[in-house]
């Protein structure tokens, strides 16, 4: 007898692969290393300064080294992330660098100028200018120069602007006008001798 073909059955399978992105970091030496000064560039005499060396790395930079940089040579100063000066002064003024390295390089930044605020300089030109004037004219015009570097002075210790720098005693002579004491035998001899406080601080 004659039959109907038997349907025949067909599987098709589907297998799914999860696709798994692949990215590929290129590891570089640090750039765009920079210094970056706290609070600022520019400090009054005796204050404290921290410089930050800043650097774009991958990998992470592992290691900082400051430089002091005089002319075309550059002395090395110490292996640490930040710089602090303590107490600045004039010696510790000028140009700083940092090399910020990793592991696969190293990059230096550029200088950067360390100063000392100098608004201070003109009460020591006008102090320098009294102390001459005194004796180049006589005794009379002496004795009101003496009467104003006095008000100047008392002004000076009362605003506190010279707490933080050297100091300089000014001593009032009849024969000899001001005479100009060192900073060691300034608590001896400078007590009581003038309005306020005995010892006037110049840079």
């Amino acid at each position: 007898p004659w039959r109907l073909p038997t349907p025949a059955l067909h599987f098709v399978f589907f297998f799914f692969a999860p696709t798994i992105p692949f990215v590929l970091s290129a590891s570089d030496a640090p750039k765009n290393v920079t210094v970056r000064a706290q609070p600022s560039l520019v400090v009054t005499e005796n204050a404290t300064v921290t410089l930050q060396c800043d650097a774009d790395s991958d990998p992470p930079v592992e290691s900082v080294t400051w430089w002091k940089v005089n002319g075309t040579r550059s002395r090395n100063l110490t292996r640490s992330h930040n710089l602090t000066i303590t107490s600045v002064t004039p010696a510790d003024t000028g140009l700083y660098a940092c090399t910020a390295t990793n592991e696969v390089g190293s990059a230096r930044s550029p200088s950067v100028e360390v100063g000392i605020s100098i608004t201070r300089s003109f009460y020591q030109l006008v102090f320098a200018m009294v102390h001459a004037m005194t004796f180049f004219f006589g005794v009379g015009s002496r004795t009101n120069f003496t009467y104003m570097f006095r008000c100047m002075y008392t002004w000076i210790n009362v605003l506190e602007i010279f707490q933080t720098l050297n100091t300089v005693c000014v001593l009032p002579d009849k024969k000899q006008g001001h005479q100009r004491r060192s900073p060691r035998s300034v608590p001896e001899q400078c007590s009581g001798t003038l309005p306020g406080q005995a010892a006037m601080r110049v840079g």
